[in-house]
């Protein structure tokens, strides 16, 4: 058995676990997980093997976000899955595109609302907004091809006055069709509303500073 640790946190009351949560993998599933090597692979594979496994300790609701996922062979050796430098360098040598937002909320209003895209093209910034709204609203689409097979879920949108989004993406277009997949994501106390109304003020912020 394989050690994975990784964070806990409440989407219905917002309390976070001070402390990391350690669990245990099979060779197997220890050896997809490093296959595919996103951190959001690993959230995947908890949630829908041991969801009901998770309740708040504050709560007591089972509808839980996980994140800062590390994997290893030994409690000594844990990775973390999520390294950005990895990304970046794997995105630029293959050719993909690179696109990370990262919203806050404070007080019932959006304060944060950052958008990194490289490298730059306005016709791939406007289908990574697509592909990613519909991944908020779960949906599909023949545009792109999701290739974590991911999914959100309704549960995961509950309305707090704070709140924080992240998502990072990748683009790939040298196929003929786009297909997409996701290295980090997490969502607390925002709705799918107010996610896709920060996406949509992010295009637009992102156009007019490179005047397309």
């Amino acid at each position: 058995m394989n050690p994975i640790m990784y964070r806990v946190a409440c989407s219905e009351c917002m309390h976070r676990d001070p402390t990391d949560t350690l669990d245990f993998i099979s060779d197997e599933d220890y050896d997809r997980l490093k296959k595919s090597g996103t951190e959001y692979s690993a959230v995947l594979y908890l949630l829908q093997e041991r969801q009901d496994e998770y309740a708040c300790n504050h709560c007591g609701s089972i509808n839980q976000q996980i994140y800062d996922v590390k994997l290893g062979k030994n409690l000594s050796l844990l990775d973390t899955l999520f390294i950005w430098e990895r990304i970046v360098q794997e995105s630029h040598e293959n050719g993909w595109y690179l696109a990370v937002f990262n919203f806050r909320k404070s007080n019932g209003e959006v304060k944060s609302n950052n958008y990194f895209v490289d490298p730059n093209n306005p016709f791939i910034v406007s289908d990574i907004h697509n592909a990613v709204s519909r991944f908020i609203q779960n949906k599909t689409s023949d545009d792109f091809v999701n290739h974590d097979n991911s999914y959100t879920s309704d549960n995961e949108f509950v309305s707090h006055n704070n709140g924080e989004f992240f998502l990072c993406t990748i683009l790939n277009c040298n196929f003929g069709k786009n297909r997409m997949w996701i290295e980090k994501y997490f969502t607390f106390g925002f709705t799918k509303d107010e996610l896709i109304s920060a996406l949509e003020v992010s295009l637009a912020e992102v156009r007019g500073r490179q005047g397309w």
